[in-house]
């Protein structure tokens, strides 16, 4: 597995340092790998200048890790410029990405994060909520108590659902109904 060393680290900031004429951003920025990041490639705390990265991220394209330590870098620096004020994707965060040579992009398209990121993300579960007497059934993320099926309802009965849980294929619909029951 590729280590990305503090190094190649310093050297990153250190251009983009200059490119944003913030100096002080090598030594205002520290970078840890989590562990507990799944779904995310990175995250900041441009205050404190800590930028947690995705691990699966050291097992992709080099280049994809550098543009998502330019992301992180930029929130960092547009607080150094900009204090309070910077907002998260904020022109000033932009203008910063633009000059270092990126899209100023907040979201991947799913076919551009790394397998090594994907592969690392725990499985959806999904739950299902069906009908005993008509065998409607609906989808959701969470289970429902509170649920009924409003055909069986309307026809005098109780309605109440059997829920079962299931992991879903990428194919499964997150709502199967057109709305909730």
């Amino acid at each position: 597995m590729p280590v990305l060393d503090a190094a190649t680290c310093q050297e990153w900031l250190a251009a983009w340092a200059a490119a944003w004429d913030v100096p002080e951003l090598p030594a205002s920025v520290r970078i840890v790998f989590s562990g507990r990041l799944q779904s995310t490639l990175g995250r900041c705390s441009p205050r404190d200048g800590l930028i947690r990265l995705n691990p699966g991220l050291l097992e992709g394209d080099p280049d994809t890790l550098r543009e998502v330590v330019c992301h992180e870098a930029a929130h960092v620096a547009a607080w150094l410029l900009h204090g309070r004020r910077a907002k998260a994707h904020g022109s000033e965060w932009k203008q910063l990405m633009l000059q270092a040579g990126y899209a100023p992009r907040v979201r991947w398209a799913e076919a551009a994060v790394p397998d090594s990121v994907r592969e690392r993300r725990r499985p959806t579960v999904v739950y299902v909520h069906t009908c005993p007497i008509c065998r409607a059934h609906w989808v959701a993320r969470r289970t429902s108590s509170a649920w009924r099926c409003a055909a069986c309802r309307d026809a005098g009965r109780e309605g109440r659902l059997t829920v079962s849980r299931r992991q879903p294929s990428h194919s499964v619909p997150i709502a199967a109904g057109s709305s909730k029951p």
